[in-house]
């Protein structure tokens, strides 16, 4: 059972949403990760840790097209570390 409420994608509002539209963005998905969702703006993150939250998506994003550009096997045991 989670220990943190998330706030789901219909009854994101305001900031909520926009970031919400962001990580949807920068991951190229259509829907909010857990993983993102239960690091909403409720818990307390300031604007400077919303934007190094948005950095690191970046970056696996980033280190995602990568690999798969290049058709890097996936690793046989898999890791649920991002997205």
């Amino acid at each position: 059972m989670p220990t943190v409420k998330m706030i789901s994608e219909e009854d994101a509002t305001g900031k909520v949403k926009d970031i919400y539209e962001e990580i949807k963005g920068s991951l190229g998905i259509d829907f909010v990760p857990n993983m993102y969702k239960s690091m909403a703006p409720k818990l307390g993150l300031d604007d400077e840790s919303i934007v190094e939250l948005m950095a690191v998506v970046d970056l696996f994003s980033g280190f995602n097209k990568l690999l798969g550009g290049l058709q890097v096997e996936p690793d046989e045991k898999p890791w649920y570390g991002c997205g």
